[in-house]
C-alpha cells in the first residue's frame, strides 16, 4: 500500500472514532435530559392520581364543559408527528445526494403546529364555559398539565425548525444526529400527551 493511502487511512480512523464518541455523548446526555423531565412529569401525574383517589365524586362535573373531541383531536395529532417524523428520519438515512428530502419534515412541524391550535381552543372553550384555573383541583390539574406539556411542544418545534438550515447543507452525520436527537424529545412529549390523555379524559 503506498505510503500516501496508509496515512489518509490512519488520518479517517482517528476522525470516524471521533465522530462516534460525539454521537454516543449526545445520546447520553438526550437520555440524561429526557430522565429528568419524566421526573417532572411523574411528580405531576402523582398529584392528580392522589387527588382523583381522594374525590368524592368522579367524573367532576367541570369536565363536562370541555367537549372530548377536542383533546382526541390533540391525541391523535401528536401520533401522526411521530410518525411523519419517523418517516423522515428513514428518508434523510436513505439520501446520499445534496438535495435532502423535507416533506416529512413539514408535515411534522405542521401537524404540531395545529396541536398547539387545538389546545388553544380547548383552553378557550373551557375559560368561556367557566371552567378557569381555580375554579377547582380538577381544572388546577387540567391546565398545569396540558399547559407544561404545551411548552415542551413549543420546545420541539424550536428543535425541529433547527433541523431546516441544517437540511441545506445536504445529507450529513451532523443531520442525521440532530434529526435522531429532535426525535427522541418530540417522541417523549408524545408519550407525555397520550399519559395526559388517558388521565384526564379517559381513566
Amino acid at each position: 500500500m503506498p505510503e500516501g493511502e496508509s496515512n489518509r487511512i490512519i488520518r479517517l480512523r482517528p476522525l470516524h472514532s471521533n465522530i462516534e464518541a460525539q454521537q454516543q455523548t449526545a445520546y447520553i446526555g438526550m437520555v440524561i435530559f429526557l430522565g429528568s423531565w419524566a421526573v417532572v412529569f411523574a411528580g405531576l401525574f402523582f398529584a392528580f392520581v392522589m387527588h382523583r383517589v381522594s374525590a368524592a365524586q368522579w367524573p367532576p362535573a367541570s369536565l363536562m364543559s370541555i367537549p372530548f373531541g377536542l383533546p382526541v383531536a390533540s391525541t391523535a395529532l401528536i401520533v401522526l408527528s411521530s410518525l411523519t417524523l419517523s418517516r423522515y428520519g428513514r428518508a434523510i438515512n436513505a439520501s446520499t445526494g445534496p438535495q435532502v428530502p423535507r416533506t416529512w419534515l413539514y408535515r411534522t412541524i405542521a401537524l404540531g403546529v395545529t396541536f398547539c391550535g387545538v389546545q388553544t381552543v380547548m383552553w378557550y372553550g373551557a375559560i368561556t364555559s367557566g371552567l378557569a384555573p381555580k375554579t377547582g383541583h380538577f381544572a388546577g390539574h387540567m391546565y398545569l398539565m396540558t399547559a407544561f406539556h404545551a411548552l415542551h411542544v413549543l420546545v420541539g418545534l424550536v428543535l425541529l425548525a433547527r433541523l431546516l438550515p441544517i437540511a441545506d447543507a445536504g445529507s450529513s452525520p451532523r443531520l442525521v444526529l440532530n434529526t435522531r436527537l429532535t426525535a427522541m424529545f418530540w417522541h417523549f412529549v408524545g408519550v407525555a400527551w397520550v399519559l395526559i390523555f388517558l388521565l384526564l379524559f379517559v381513566l
